[in-house]
């Protein structure tokens, strides 16, 4: 792996509701390296938008980080203060969301949305910051530039407002960029085209990237390493090959059957036996557990630690089938003000 550009140990979000705490994430670690993309993948509701909100610091009561250490070039975000992590957002670390629509101003023109980011985090004259603003939606590939500059959002088709929000979050030139779903609101043909134009500037740009989906095809031909999550835990982290290949963690192995294959002429579908647990009433032990075929009984009574699994200390797998396996380090946490587990507000209910 290349030099750690982000590093995350140990991190659970919590929502605080009146029946007590939602964990949303729970006890999660990976590593990103830089010019390296990084895919989460998981069922809805797996806690993978809530993971990506918690390291760019979007986390809004009645939501808390309560645990854990999120570094970014060795500097650890949940400690920063509000101003600090501003300053961070959209120059060295940008977000690309779900619904593009829904984060971009009706009331102002594109261009001037990108401008006002290139102002708040730049130096650039005015006139800089519009050549850099026609470049921008040029280069991701808006014909016209200069005139869909003065359109207004709601004069876009979703895939082209979805390029006009890839082309903020990379105004400012950042090292990190966050992808939440970009393409689940587009048609199936719009997706593709924005994918392989991530995939492009990715590449073109070093830019390193935490792509969260639920498709294992785009995590697949996109990503590098890859985190497997269900109920708010990363079980398994490791290379896309070596994972794709080989799956270590009982509940990647079923995922992966879910996938149908173009050797399987049949198209039959496998499924995972149950459903997720309720995130405000997660079982003691394994979280996976009750769906588990493998399921022994240390898997009732406690929560596994990530092991190292295929002999390769960036391999993890949350599972007691790899007892006897070198399990990886604890690091000492950030310190973080106690969790409040209950009061009145409910949890959003978004991909968590």
């Amino acid at each position: 792996m290349s030099a750690p550009l982000l590093e995350v140990e140990g991190l659970s979000t919590h929502f605080r509701t009146a029946d007590g705490a939602v964990k949303a994430v729970d006890d999660n670690s990976f590593t990103l390296g830089e010019g390296e993309v990084l895919g989460i993948v998981g069922e809805s509701g797996s806690g993978k938008s809530t993971l990506l909100r918690s390291v760019m610091g979007l986390i809004e009561d009645p939501g808390e980080i309560v645990d854990g250490r999120i570094e970014y070039r060795g500097r650890d975000l949940t400690t920063m203060s509000d101003p600090e992590l501003r300053k961070l957002r959209g120059n060295d670390i940008s977000f690309v969301f779900q619904e593009p629509t829904a984060h971009l101003n009706p009331a102002y023109t594109v261009g001037d949305q990108i401008t006002d980011v290139l102002a708040a985090h730049t130096d650039l004259s005015a006139d800089e910051r519009w050549e850099r603003v026609y470049d921008l939606l040029g280069r991701l590939g808006i014909p016209s530039p200069e005139e869909r500059a003065e359109s207004y959002p709601h004069e876009f088709s979703g895939g082209m407002a979805q390029r006009v929000c890839i082309a903020m979050a990379l105004a400012c030139e950042p090292e990190l960029l966050l992808a939440d779903e970009p393409t689940s609101a587009l048609d199936v043909t719009i997706q593709a085209q924005i994918i392989d134009l991530l995939t492009e500037l990715q590449a073109d740009l070093g830019l390193s990237m935490v792509w969260v989906t639920h498709d294992m095809g785009v995590v697949a031909e996109t990503c590098d390493t890859m985190g497997v999550m269900y109920a708010g835990n990363i079980v398994e982290y490791g290379s896309v090959d070596a994972v794709f290949d080989d799956p270590k963690h009982p509940y990647t192995e079923a995922l992966l059957r879910t996938v149908p294959s173009h050797l399987d002429t049949a198209l039959r579908f496998d499924t995972i036996e149950g459903s997720p647990p309720d995130l405000g009433d997660l079982p003691n032990g394994c979280v996976f557990q009750e769906r588990c075929p493998e399921a022994m009984e240390a898997c009732c009574a406690d929560r596994p630690p990530y092991y190292e699994v295929g002999g390769d200390s960036e391999w993890l797998s949350k599972c007691f089938l790899h007892e006897g396996e070198q399990t990886r380090p604890a690091s000492p946490s950030a310190p973080l003000a106690d969790s409040k587990t209950d009061g009145g507000h409910a949890a959003e209910e978004d991909d968590r």
